[in-house]
């Protein structure tokens, strides 16, 4: 290989000037041992052209040095050839050094040749090897690795993954290592552990350092491990709310700690005989709490409850507000509110109290007792309400407790049966109608009411203020042959209204006999105990009843509803029957003196016929009538 002139003296030169150096600054002295510097310099090994590169820089062992490219005052060149980097050898059997490659200085200078490759236009048969030899590739090299995360903080019993294990190599490239691939070691198993996987499992309270190896490099993970520490408690409820002598648990207690777990602490467990937690009350007379966590009102204030629980060294506290409110007086009641009473009889009573938390009491015993008729009702015995004459009273009643008053008060009315004109009370319907006069009204209390009635008195309404309250149950005796029935209307211009007629005996239960302007509306007419009375009979044999209205009533389990044996301008109107055996309206017709009857928007169900003829009369008017499983009549060609 030719050396040319212009690539030998600037050698010579560097030489002579790095003797110099050594000798003027680098001698050794006593103080400080000799420090030996070292050169890299370029030879253009057979070059036909340019100038090599030339590095300056004085080297220690252990430098790095960083491998020129083709940078010097004029590029290399060699006929034929391309430039193709650097050899520590000319003839290429030596260590390749690309450019840009970095290495690391050893105990001497070195010496860098150019290596040419044949130019592809000389289209060479073989690489050119002799002289400045072929182009060789240097080797890659794993250099690093780096390891994530670079520190870990765990708790006691906790465990973290190794994220990732990744090579750095010689040429800049890196790669993810399988984490399989590499061993692992912790400097205190004691604090925490690594497994063959990279899992980091952290075991007690301390540092350590976990050691990560892949080939023969490492790198590090600093761990840290913390104790499970108790944090804070919370109590459940806050807050209490008790009236005096109630009891309310705790509901839990749960302890939170540092790692954001937590554990219910079971207020009934013991350790060693000691409970759990510590509960104590500030005001032990205005509540009371015991371990169990049972709170007891005692009187009105306020009580802080403390809970406090311990573990190791650390004791934590919560509290709960307790209120103790009194127990009040709201309101009494009165049971019955109302009564209605036979004269000279008696009824029983009770009161009770109602208090602000919800209890009641019996207080009948307790009670002061006033009236406003003491000649009607009044109390003698607490509970007891005691009537005289007939009429209408106030009972009150009053109970005190503490300085809370309250009152209630029961209607008492003594005498059933109120002839409102006359403001007069009976124990019976038929001693009031007795005792009335024409155009007055009687009003029935609801209740049962037995025997037949005859009223007699003209233009008399007879009523049940509550529809179907007072019930009215006949018995046998009257006179069917005669026109009577259980109840008897012998007077014109009669109402019987809302009522409940009940019935067990054959022939009519309302009978008009042989009165006139009648109305019977608003009642229900019950055939009972298998009997299957007639309804309300129309005039009799020998008499004839007109202007009556049959109004708004039930008829049920009859023979039939209505009875005509005589009566001239009938209507039968919006009533319902049910379960007829005749129908629900028969025409007798054998007595004659019948016309102009109205069947109108009637419901029959049940009743084999709405309007059954047994002979033929005046006008009959059937319209809006609604039949159930019921025919309109056995003779067609008789109705209008």
């Amino acid at each position: 290989m030719k050396l040319s002139t212009k690539i030998i003296l600037p050698i010579i030169l560097i030489s002579a000037l790095l003797i110099l150096l050594n000798g003027c600054f680098l001698a050794p002295s006593e103080e400080q041992p000799a420090l030996t510097l070292y050169t890299v310099t370029y030879n253009g090994n057979e070059n036909t052209g340019g100038e090599v590169p030339v590095d300056a820089t004085l080297y220690k062992e252990g430098d790095l040095v960083t491998v020129l490219g083709n940078t010097g005052p004029e590029s290399l060149v060699n006929t034929g050839f391309d430039f193709a980097g650097w050899n520590t050898v000319a003839d290429a059997s030596g260590t390749a050094r690309p450019v840009g490659y970095v290495f690391a200085m050893g105990e001497a200078d070195v010496t860098l040749y150019a290596m040419w490759d044949a130019s592809p236009a000389l289209t060479l048969e073989e690489p050119f090897i002799g002289g400045g030899g072929g182009y060789v590739a240097p080797p890659v090299l794993l250099t690093s690795i780096v390891v994530l995360p670079e520190t870990m903080t765990l708790f006691e019993g906790e465990s973290e993954a190794i994220l990732s294990v990744t090579a750095h190599y010689s040429d800049g490239s890196t790669a993810g290592i399988a984490l399989g691939d590499c061993t692992y070691a912790s400097d205190a198993d004691g604090v925490a552990t690594v497994d063959t996987g990279g899992l980091v499992e952290a075991v007690a309270e301390g540092d350590t350092i976990i050691t990560v190896t892949y080939e023969d490099k490492e790198d590090t993970i600093e761990v840290t491990v913390n104790p499970i520490l108790l944090d804070y408690i919370v109590v459940v409820p806050e807050t209490m709310t008790l009236f005096e002598g109630d009891k309310k648990s705790i509901k839990s207690v749960t302890a939170h700690y540092n790692d954001g777990s937590t554990a219910k602490i079971p207020l009934l467990t013991f350790a060693g005989g000691t409970p759990a937690c510590e509960i104590e009350s500030s005001d032990e007379e205005v509540a009371t709490v015991l371990n169990t966590g049972l709170v007891t009102a005692v009187e009105e204030g306020t009580a802080t409850i403390t809970v406090s629980y311990t573990e190791g060294s650390i004791t934590e506290t919560n509290t709960i507000a307790v209120t103790v409110n009194p127990i009040l007086l709201v309101y009494i009641v009165v049971d019955p509110e109302t009564m209605t009473l036979l004269k000279w009889n008696s009824e029983s009573f009770t009161i009770t109290a109602h208090y602000n938390n919800g209890s009641e009491a019996d207080v009948t015993s307790n009670c002061t007792y006033l009236t406003n008729g003491p000649l009607i009702a009044r109390v003698f015995s607490p509970g007891v309400v005691n009537s005289f004459i007939g009429g209408t009273a106030v009972i009150t009643a009053i109970y005190t407790e503490g300085d809370i008053t309250r009152i209630d008060t029961i209607d008492v009315t003594v005498g059933p049966v109120h002839n409102i004109d006359q403001d007069k009370y009976y124990n019976t319907i038929q001693a009031a109608i007795d005792r009335a006069s024409d155009g007055n009204t009687i009003e029935v209390a609801e209740g049962e009411y037995v025997g037949n009635l005859e009223i007699n008195v003209e233009n008399l309404t007879l009523k049940s203020p509550v529809q179907h309250g007072a019930v009215i149950q006949t018995e046998a005796g009257f006179s069917a042959g005669s026109g009577y029935g259980g109840i008897t209307i012998l007077a014109d211009g009669v109402t019987i209204d809302g009522f409940r007629i009940e019935q067990d005996v054959v022939q009519a239960v309302i009978h008009t006999h042989d009165t006139h302007e009648a109305t019977i509306t608003n009642n229900s007419i019950i055939g009972v105990s298998g009997a299957r009375p007639r309804g309300i009979d129309i005039g009799f044999a020998s008499a004839h009843s007109d202007d009556v209205l049959i109004e708004g009533n039930e008829f049920v389990n009859l023979h039939c509803g209505v009875y005509v044996n005589q009566g001239n301008n009938l209507t039968v109107e919006d009533n319902a029957f049910s379960d007829m055996v005749e129908g629900a309206v028969v025409i007798d017709g054998t007595w004659g003196n019948t016309d102009n009857i109205l069947v109108k928007d009637n419901v029959a169900t049940d009743a084999d016929y709405l309007i059954f003829f047994w002979a033929i009369v005046g006008s009959v008017t059937a319209d809006g009538n609604i039949l159930v499983n019921t025919e309109l009549t056995n003779v067609i060609g008789w109705l209008n």
